[in-house]
């Protein structure tokens, strides 16, 4: 559930599923030895954007399995997006150029439902 200035909502990216190459998301759960085996890339993704995606992407071109399960957790932002967020995003895609499917980046987005306050 995202809560923004007052206003909340539910984001449905469809059904759990164990098909996924990269992961975005205001909580991430690993094992030890996922990090141990990949660590953050702090000195590409130094700021808020892209370092969740970038560990879960190498994670499973690592061989890890990646996967979602629907949990309510209340994310209290929309995150910052504009030139920062742009920024980060070509970074992620210049090192990872050779790895990504062209629809990694859903164009259409979350469906959301308005919660009422």
């Amino acid at each position: 559930m995202q809560v923004f200035n007052g206003q909340r909502w539910i984001n449905f990216y469809g059904p759990p599923s164990d098909k996924i190459d990269a992961l975005d998301g205001a909580f991430l759960a690993a094992r030890r030895e996922v990090c141990e085996a990949i660590p953050f890339d702090e000195a590409t993704f130094d700021g808020f954007h892209f370092y969740d995606i970038d560990f879960t992407h190498r994670a499973f071109l690592a061989g890890f399995k990646l996967g979602i399960c629907d949990l309510d957790l209340p994310h209290h932002s929309i995150g910052p997006g504009g030139d920062e967020w742009r920024r980060y995003a070509e970074r992620f895609v210049a090192k990872h150029r050779q790895s990504i499917r062209p629809t990694l980046f859903r164009s259409d987005g979350p469906q959301r439902t308005v919660v009422p306050a």
